[in-house]
């Protein structure tokens, strides 16, 4: 087999097993996504090689990274409280780069990259989540009307929980209240937090 092909076959293979977990966690950019961006830094890697050889073989393969980061900008994304989809412009990040090594015939270095990359998604996540069941910091944000609860209230219900809370946002008007907290805790005390502000009539609505 023509060594170029063998080296797109291989970056082909990498990208479809790094893009098959984000796939399983149905990300936004999923096995496609991920696939495509393999293969095409392993092809742009190569014709690094020879359009710039030999002076400049890395003038094409140098900014790869440049137009990755395009790529990784637009799947992160904020909302009122939340920032997602660092994880998978990291994801991309790393597919560009393993392209680059199996399109530069570091196959090893490729496929050790994958391997890492795959047990930080993976096997890292289970950690995260048992971490996260022992300690988790959630944004809240809490409306209400102010004639049926102050502020001070409401932080009396987070010492009472034994919550650790910082007040990031408020937003007031002459009969409403919106404001934003991190809340820190367990998160089965949190999670008891939710239950007795839903079971109550003074909070118009919350979200995390």
């Amino acid at each position: 087999m023509n060594e170029e092909l063998f080296r797109l076959l291989l970056a082909l293979i990498a990208g479809i097993l790094l893009g098959i977990e984000r796939e399983y966690q149905n990300k936004f950019a999923g096995i496609r996504t991920i696939t495509l961006i393999s293969v095409g830094s392993a092809l742009f890697t190569m014709l690094s090689i020879h359009i710039g050889a030999p002076e400049n073989p890395d003038r094409i393969a140098s900014n790869i990274l440049t137009g990755i980061g395009f790529i990784g900008a637009g799947v992160i994304f904020k909302n009122d409280i939340n920032l997602n989809g660092l994880t998978t412009a990291a994801t991309i990040w790393v597919a560009a780069a393993m392209g680059m090594a199996m399109g530069s015939g570091h196959f090893v270095l490729g496929f050790a990259t994958l391997a890492i990359a795959l047990t930080a998604l993976i096997f890292l996540k289970l950690i995260q989540n048992k971490l996260n069941s022992l300690h988790q910091v959630r944004v809240y944000k809490f409306s209400f009307q102010v004639d049926k609860l102050q502020l001070s209230e409401l932080e009396a219900e987070f010492r009472d929980h034994g919550i650790s809370f910082r007040k990031l946002k408020e937003f007031r008007s002459v009969n409403n209240s919106i404001c934003v907290y991190e809340l820190s805790g367990r998160v089965a005390i949190l999670e008891k937090l939710n239950e007795k502000l839903m079971s109550q009539n003074l909070i118009d609505s919350f979200n995390y």
